[in-house]
């Protein structure tokens, strides 16, 4: 990163200073001919660009105010060829706190960086030399978050402090133990109730015995079904799904997948159309099958989940709707990698249905949740080109 002018400053152009200069941290900022003397002497130390250009994870150079002198070249291919001069590491990865109306002078100074690991990993590190810290970060520009492990270290250029400033983005880690987490969460609720109603076997009247035997297999069924959709979604993970395309009929499908799902709750549209359209049938009714499942655990006690297809032009949409709504701070959670009965195992469940929708099956998986319209989760596949008939 070499610097010649205050032109390859990047000034931080988030919200106007005003009212408290900070919740938080110092908001005091460097001034240019500052920033461009410290990057002079970063650039100048022999090893430190060596060092700092070695190293697999993005890493920074911080001066006391936090603002980056220095960036290795696994963080500008990962941010881009615009110039972080100056900006705080919050900005320069477009965290939305930091462009937020809460923070008056930019990263570090909003209510929410508080409780910011990347901040709190600065400021341990220049008052006891070192910090490690994780962080959630939603950018500004995107609904997904990064989960980022941050580890901080001060060390000394000419008798002035720097910090070391080293993200290693362990979203999918994380992501993989949640996962795993509501996996084993989900399956010993549906053991412990399985166990339940078996003990119940010995002492039930004989004439209530067919209502209880019906309940065990819908038990079993469940446990089998979350089994397969969590090794679908491990499978999807490790690039080892294979998909064999046909031509299928929309309107087949839901009616199969309901049909399967035995509940007295499920409705077919009356406006439900028979759409062509080309995918893998085993691995969409899967799929299809899951939401369903889910939209019957989600939708109120008294409602029922409805089915439908349509075809919205080069798309053909499959539409699964329950009466309920999704609270309005959760639905733009629904599809964060790392984030329906239990609400969290319900998240990180629709996050793997969207890999494989639209890794393997190419198609886009979206979710509108509102008063007028209840919950929907629709599955929307390219249009068949022609009219053929199914095989």
């Amino acid at each position: 990163m070499i610097v010649s002018s205050d032109s390859d400053i990047k000034s931080f152009d988030g919200q106007a200073n005003g009212g408290a200069a900070t919740f938080f941290a110092p908001p005091e900022r460097a001034s240019a001919a500052a920033l461009i003397e410290q990057a002079h002497r970063a650039v100048a130390e022999p090893l430190l660009a060596p060092l700092f250009d070695s190293l697999l994870e993005m890493a920074l150079l911080l001066n006391r105010e936090r603002q980056i002198v220095f960036a290795n070249r696994a963080f500008r291919e990962g941010t881009g060829p615009n110039s972080v001069l100056g900006l705080r590491p919050g900005e320069a990865i477009g965290c939305l706190h930091a462009y937020s109306d809460e923070a008056p002078n930019g990263c570090g100074t909003s209510h929410a960086c508080r409780s910011c690991g990347a901040v709190l990993a600065i400021l341990a590190s220049q008052r006891t030399g070192s910090g490690h810290e994780e962080v959630r970060i939603v950018r500004h520009h995107e609904s997904e978050a990064l989960n980022l492990s941050v580890r901080t270290r001060q060390i000394t250029l000419q008798q002035e402090p720097f910090t070391m400033f080293v993200v290693e983005d362990v979203s999918d880690q994380r992501r993989r133990e949640e996962l795993e987490h509501g996996y084993f969460q989900d399956v010993l609720e549906i053991a412990g109730s399985l166990r339940d109603l078996v003990a119940r076997l010995p002492t039930v009247a004989l004439d209530e015995r067919p209502c209880l035997q019906r309940q065990i297999i819908g038990k079993v069924s469940n446990l089998i079904a979350e089994t397969d959709a969590r090794r679908l979604v491990a499978k999807a993970e490790r690039n080892e799904l294979s998909c064999t395309f046909t031509l299928v009929d929309g309107r087949d499908m839901l009616e199969a997948c309901g049909a399967a799902a035995a509940s007295d709750r499920i409705a077919i549209d009356p406006a439900c159309e028979s759409a062509l359209f080309e995918t893998d049938w085993n691995l969409a009714s899967r799929i299809l099958s899951s939401m369903i499942k889910d939209m019957l655990g989600a939708a109120p006690p008294e409602g029922s989940v409805t089915l439908g297809c349509r075809r919205d032009g080069d798309e053909v949409q499959i539409r699964v709707c329950h009466p309920g709504q999704v609270p309005a701070l959760a639905a733009p959670r629904m599809f964060d990698r790392s984030s329906f009965a239990n609400p969290r195992s319900r998240e990180l469940a629709t996050q793997g249905l969207r890999i494989i929708v639209e890794k393997y099956l190419k198609g886009r998986l979206c979710l509108a949740s509102s008063d007028a319209e209840g919950t929907v989760f629709t599955i929307a596949f390219p249009g068949a080109r022609s009219p053929r008939a199914a095989p």
